[in-house]
């Protein structure tokens, strides 16, 4: 998936360009901080700050099983003045509640270091924070740091070739920008956390920087380290070496014809396979004996976004690739990353489906969860793509996916929505996930931290990794819309994980003589007590452990759970396309969120002036999960200058609280006929019909969100030459610094048609477009695919009151391909991101259609009207 439509993440060669720095293990958050306070010390010691440091005692301060947690804490005093210091050590699990304190006194006798090991009391497993305040002998507060550590259980040390666990990128280049050490460091974190494999990639440019000159210096010490802490590459073989660019490639001339570049290409795979296999070269130089080598490769990296020729010139690269790789190593397994629908095609049909062992998807549905980013229907598009074109043979593996802290998810939401992706992705048939990532260019991506310390996501990721280890999926239960249940097999027993996408609950569980044993999703036991298992219903998934039953019966006693505390029904009320060209029916979508069938009556209160034929229609019974859509036929419904209707809608339920009431204010989605000027201002658009987007939950990732600070209303009209749309967004911070392609990074609006108004998945007439202010003028960037520019496209954006904006926009009809007149019909979704500076931190949507995914079924139809409401 092209990162564009969630949190940004820098490209590798962007983040090569900005030249990331070396992180060492050894590195100490706080290191050198100026002491707190430094005027009420006395005047000497404020020419020669004292400092406190933490260091590691253990790499990365990961500690496995019942292995004690400590820290090294070291002080420095460069003045050598005889002193003594207090240092109190608090150690805070995740949630920030104190698990230890400990208070240590040390003396000073010259300027060299104390070091002292001190223990962080804390027998869970979990994520961790240690803050060290140093005080001087009167009290006064001299300097503080803080770091992060984690209790893990303790990996399998063996490798895990049957294992789906794996992470992207686990070094981040691991054999290019570090040193043998880190390079160990940095494996031993994979395989602490019980990771079978790591996602690397070996650039040709490095390996092969001219041609024949071969540098295996640069990977070789990262297959040694691999093997020696039994991790497993997925190699990536990608990008051009800047020697063999194919002539043309991005719209330049080099001397290289694209059939030779392709063939050089080809033998870059073979060469760096013949080394890499197991028993190949580097195994045989080495006199390794145990068929260690790397036998998974993957074919480029992300065509979306990283390969600028045609699909036809990617096919032919993928079938000269993965013949390449085939002929150095017959058992080698090929992976290919996709490019979106219709690319793919062309692609499959230039190489052939037998090109690949599994295709590679990226999916980033994030700051939104996986549920709501449609994390398991993109996985059953992509399988239903290979099944039409002969590929059932073709596993699924996801390369890439992952959340970012420092792009509108805590912490703790990271772990939370990995643990969750990740069993979603394997039960619906993924064989294999690499989360991305493990540490990455000080970007908020990694499940450790800038200094390499664990993440609240690292130690969950250890616990999936452990709890599920050796299981493969086997009955995905059904528990309604707010409640997902996936149960794995193994040959011990079975174990089921749940959790709720909507509010908190719990499941109680009936499970007789049998033995369920709740862990927590840092895979710790929960004290259930007697009678009845009661098992949290929160977003941190719960691991039920049951040794000796199968996943059947482990299924039935789960399905047939009490769930408590969740708002049985969720009901949707859609807007009006058809008003005021036609009276429509208002449609109501009724869904069951429980585990138990749900029935009996919704009954709708309407604006002022408008009427149904019946008010009170019957739905249900309704299964665990399943939807009813409810017509109310309408006999009248006068619309408005202000084109707001506000509807409620309350049904009734067999479960608690027996009544569950919705309401919601409809727009009419009318393209009104006229010609407004492109300028900046509302004033042409006045006799359009106002659509407003303000609601909670039409926000995905925005902290502490109010209307004040992203909201917008926008207006849509059309004349035979141009679609127009005018969007008025207020904002309380403008921020805007990016270009081109990268513009959803900043405050924006994206814009997408469904022309067809197909709503099934992404039509191929789907357009989408992209409208900024930036540095550099007003820019109108297409995403959809062919050129980004849009020729006879305008726009005009005007700066208003409190960093408020109004964008005004033509797009020529040419661009939709479309005839329009009054009663034309287009499927039609648009967002506002939202950054205030420090990363986009979300968006506000119209629907949900684009963002989390890109699904024309949830855009909303827009009718083209010929007079004003």
């Amino acid at each position: 998936m092209n990162a564009r439509a969630n949190t940004p993440k820098w490209s590798r060669r962007r983040f090569l360009q900005r030249g990331g720095g070396l992180v060492l293990a050894s590195s100490a958050l706080g290191s050198g901080l100026v002491p707190e306070s430094i005027h009420r010390l006395p005047h000497a010691w404020a020419a020669t700050p004292v400092t406190l440091d933490l260091t590691d005692v253990q790499p990365g301060n990961v500690f496995a099983g019942d292995e004690p947690m400590r820290l090294r804490e070291v002080l420095r005093d460069p003045s050598g003045r005889p002193s003594t210091y207090e240092v109190e050590l608090v150690g805070r699990d995740a949630d920030g509640i104190i698990v230890s304190r400990h208070t240590q006194t040390l003396r000073v006798a010259s300027a060299e270091p104390v070091k002292y090991v001190a223990p962080v009391g804390a027998d869970a497993y979990g994520a961790y924070t240690a803050d060290a305040t140093l005080r001087a002998s009167d009290g006064t507060t001299v300097a503080t740091t803080t770091t992060a550590l984690a209790r893990v259980p303790q990996s399998p040390d063996r490798l895990q070739p049957d294992s789906p666990w794996g992470i992207g990128g686990g070094g981040s280049f691991i054999g290019i920008r570090f040193d043998e050490t880190t390079i160990a460091t940095r494996l031993q974190l994979v395989a602490e956390a019980g990771i079978a494999f790591s996602r690397e990639e070996i650039f040709w440019d490095t390996i092969e920087p001219s041609e024949g000159e071969w540098h295996w210096e640069r990977f070789d010490p990262a297959v040694i380290a691999a093997r020696n802490k039994k991790v497993l590459f997925l190699a990536l073989l990608d990008y051009w070496a800047s020697w063999s660019l194919p002539d043309g490639y991005q719209g330049q001339s080099h001397p290289t014809p694209w059939a030779e570049a392709i063939d050089n290409f080809a033998n870059y795979c073979f060469q760096v396979v013949s080394r890499y296999k197991p028993g190949g070269t580097l195994a045989r130089v080495l006199g390794w004996d145990d068929d260690y080598g790397i036998r998974h490769w993957e074919v480029w990296n992300e065509p979306p976004t990283f390969w600028f020729g045609t699909a036809e010139e990617f096919g032919r690269l993928v079938r000269a690739a993965s013949a390449a790789i085939r002929r150095a190593d017959p058992d080698a397994f090929v992976v290919v990353s996709n490019g979106g629908e219709s690319f793919d095609q062309q692609v499959v049909d230039v190489a052939g489906i037998g090109s690949y062992d599994a295709m590679a998807i990226h999916l980033y549905p994030g700051p939104a969860g996986p549920e709501e980013g449609k994390f398991v229907e993109q996985i059953h598009q992509a399988r239903t793509f290979l099944d039409r074109n002969d590929g059932r043979q073709v596993r699924l593996w996801v390369t890439e996916t992952g959340w970012n802290v420092h792009g509108g998810v805590s912490p703790w939401e990271q772990a939370a929505y990995i643990v969750r992706a990740n069993v979603e992705a394997v039960a619906a048939g993924v064989e294999r996930v690499l989360d991305f990532t493990l540490q990455y260019g000080g970007e908020g991506w990694g499940i450790l931290d800038d200094a390499l310390h664990p993440r609240v996501a690292y130690a969950a990721y250890a616990a999936l990794t452990d709890r599920l280890r050796d299981h493969r999926p086997s009955v995905g239960v059904p528990m309604g819309s707010a409640v997902r249940a996936y149960v794995f097999g193994a040959e011990q027993g079975a174990t089921a994980v749940v959790w709720s996408t909507a509010e908190n609950g719990s499941l109680n569980l009936h499970a007789g003589a049998h033995q369920i044993q709740p862990h927590d999703v840092m895979g710790n036991r929960l004290d259930t007590g007697r009678g009845p298992v009661e098992v949290p219903l929160t977003g941190r998934p719960v691991f039920l452990v049951a040794p000796g039953l199968s996943p059947e019966r482990l299924a039935r006693i789960v399905k047939a759970g009490s769930v408590h505390g969740l708002t049985p029904l969720d009901i949707g009320i859609d807007n009006l396309a058809d008003l005021p060209v036609n009276l429509p029916d208002l449609t109501v979508t009724i869904t069951n969120r429980v585990n138990v069938d749900q029935h009996g009556t919704a009954t709708l209160t309407l604006p002022d002036g408008w009427s149904v034929a019946e008010p009170e229609l019957p739905y249900g019974p309704l299964a665990p999960g399943a939807s009813t859509v409810l017509r109310y036929r309408l006999q009248q419904a006068p619309t408005n200058p202000d084109n707001t209707y506000p509807v409620r809608i309350s049904a009734t339920t067999p479960a608690a609280p027996g009544v569950v009431t919705a309401q919601t204010t409809l727009f009419v989605t009318a393209v009104v006929r006229g010609t407004p000027p492109i300028d900046g201002t509302l004033d042409g658009f006045r006799t359009a019909a106002p659509v407003h987007v303000q609601r909670p939950d039409q926000v995905v990732g925005i902290p502490n969100w109010t209307p004040a600070g992203c909201s917008a209303t926008a207006w849509a009209m059309w004349d035979e030459d141009n679609f127009y749309f005018a969007v008025s967004v207020t904002d309380d911070v403008f921020h805007q610094p990016y270009t081109g392609g990268d513009i959803w990074n900043g405050d924006s609006v994206q814009l997408m048609f469904d022309p067809d108004n197909v709503k099934q998945g992404m039509p191929p007439g789907a357009q989408e477009y992209g409208l900024a202010l930036t540095s550099q003028g007003e820019q109108v960037h297409r995403f959809s695919g062919g050129s980004s520019d849009v020729p006879g496209a305008r726009l005009v954006c005007r700066r208003g009151e409190n960093s408020g904006i109004v964008y005004t926009f033509a797009l020529p009809m040419t661009e939709l391909g479309i005839e329009p007149g009054v009663g034309t019909r287009i499927g039609m979704d648009f967002l506002v991101n939202d950054n205030d500076g420090s990363g986009r931190s979300g968006w506000i949507y119209w629907t949900p259609g684009i963002g989390n995914a890109w699904d024309s079924s949830l855009f909303s139809t827009w009718t083209f009207v010929g007079e004003r409401l």
